[in-house]
């Protein structure tokens, strides 16, 4: 297989920045509106699958996220050799090193109260109609 230019490598390490960005945006506010709490509930869906059920059936840990997997392919294609995951990667571009465990109980934090936050939104939406 021939590796890809680097401009395009470029782009995808981009896109998968702001795609990933965009993600847990909608995972953790996305039950607020009305109008996202459907896709709301599709993200969330796809991402408790890749962590709760692909990561452990490819061999990978709980957490396991299929776009950090694809990101870090290209980013070590670009030369980077980055072994945390994607929110230690951010917090450590914002100038806030942060532990592994600390950037797990973080995402695990902001997914569970995304989680009740969609429970408490869908369930008194029902009630009130």
């Amino acid at each position: 297989m021939q590796a890809m230019p680097e401009l395009a490598l470029r782009a995808l390490d981009i896109g998968f920045f702001v795609f990933h960005s965009v993600v847990i945006v909608v995972n953790v506010t996305g039950w607020i509106w009305a109008r996202t709490r459907r896709l709301h509930l599709a993200v969330l869906g796809v991402t408790a699958f890749s962590w709760f059920a692909l990561g452990p059936l490819l061999g990978f840990p709980l957490g396991y996220c299929f776009c950090t997997d694809w990101h870090w392919q290209i980013r070590r294609q670009l030369g980077y050799n980055y072994s945390g995951g994607y929110i230690q990667l951010l917090f450590q571009m914002a100038g806030l090193p942060i532990s592994a465990d600390v950037a797990a109980i973080v995402a695990y934090g902001a997914f569970g109260a995304a989680v009740l936050g969609a429970l408490f939104a869908n369930l008194r939406g029902r009630r009130t109609r």
